[in-house]
């Protein structure tokens, strides 16, 4: 676990703009199933409401956006959310970190997301998030991510004590309203985690906390756009097995078309490097897609992706006669596709090693 520095605290309206490479689905909370009109009185009511994002306890985490904030009833005692806006977008989520000391309903609460994909053992990770104080909150100097590999659920109440937070800050966190604090760090994974969870994941007798602006008996915090962003390869040298598919975990396109995205580089020259240094090996480029839509669409999608690889891959020097690129469609899934999860994992394009 990492403890965190003071970052500088930036303006909401500076245009910050996220990675397309980020494995959190819904990062910034604009996607819904439901209209929100108020308080989530119930875990299952944010769960109903939130795509991609479940309350990882009995806590009830809330949809936020500007008009609810200003026109919200009925009004919390000694909670003032008017004039608060997202960092960024529309929405953002307020939840509660500090107040089982005090007896608070649902005192400490928790987001949680089934990561696009899972992290990989022993490669870096960019982490980051933004929050922001309700102007009439107390401060507190504890907010943590952590990361998992099963879906975390807790019946009742109760802290997530027993997770260990690999990012966790040590300073006060105050700001005015719409000054948004960014919590980041890298981290290296420590396992193939395939779930993210925030929250407080310290019990409140070792928090500190500021009310000396405030007669409210909990702590309200906004968290808006939260990223991971792979830092290495997905693959290395060792992956280069005859026959045996590797997934490209970071090459990326625009949605629903076969343009690379930038994001797609930095995997893309490690396998040009590692061709170099291979150069009896040639591989097979295989795009995937999910089974939404229509079949002959879905099948030239994914020859076509494939084929934006081995262009990108020419590109940079390597002999044509090395690559060749095949589309799968929705025919080889490695996920289910009945879940929003697992449609993303199968739009996926790997490299198949072979030898002549």
């Amino acid at each position: 676990m990492k403890a965190m520095k003071p970052f500088l605290i930036l303006f909401l309206l500076l245009p910050i703009l996220l990675p397309s490479q980020n494995i959190v689905p819904n990062p910034g909370f604009e996607k819904k199933r439901l209209p929100v009109k108020g308080w989530m009185s119930t875990n299952t009511m944010f769960d109903d409401k939130i795509e991609y994002w479940t309350s990882a306890n009995q806590g009830s985490p809330d949809i936020m956006y500007p008009n609810l904030a200003d026109n919200i009833k009925p009004k919390r005692p000694n909670l003032n959310i008017t004039g608060h806006r997202p960092h960024r977008g529309n929405y953002c989520i307020g939840l509660k970190t500090y107040g089982c000391l005090t007896m608070t309903q649902h005192c400490k609460e928790y987001l949680q997301a089934h990561l696009v994909r899972p992290m990989i053992k022993g490669k870096r990770y960019y982490v980051e998030c933004w929050i922001n104080p309700a102007q009439t909150s107390p401060r507190v100097n504890d907010f943590g991510i952590a990361f998992s590999l099963n879906r975390i659920y807790e019946p009742m109440e109760f802290g997530l004590y027993y997770l260990q937070p690999v990012i966790k800050t040590d300073f006060m966190l105050d700001a005015p309203p719409n000054e948004w604090i960014r919590i980041s760090d890298t981290i290296t994974a420590e396992n193939d985690y395939e779930y993210i969870i925030l929250g407080s994941f310290t019990p409140d007798e070792f928090i500190t906390v500021d009310t000396s602006q405030t007669e409210l008996r909990y702590s309200y915090y906004f968290l808006d756009d939260v990223l991971v962003k792979p830092l290495d390869p997905s693959f290395d040298a060792s992956s280069f097995k005859e026959g045996i598919p590797v997934v490209m975990q970071n090459v990326f396109f625009e949605h629903n078309k076969a343009d690379l995205s930038e994001e797609s580089q930095l995997e893309l020259d490690f396998l040009v490097t590692t061709l170099n240094s291979k150069p009896k090996t040639k591989i097979r480029i295989v795009g995937h897609t999910d089974n939404s839509g229509n079949d002959d669409e879905n099948l030239q999608l994914s020859r076509n992706r494939a084929q934006s690889v081995v262009d990108y891959l020419v590109s940079k020097g390597i002999s044509k006669n090395r690559l060749k690129a095949i589309g799968m469609a929705s025919t080889q899934p490695i996920a289910d596709n009945s879940t929003p999860e697992g449609r993303q994992r199968n739009r996926r394009v790997e490299f198949v090693p072979y030898f002549d």
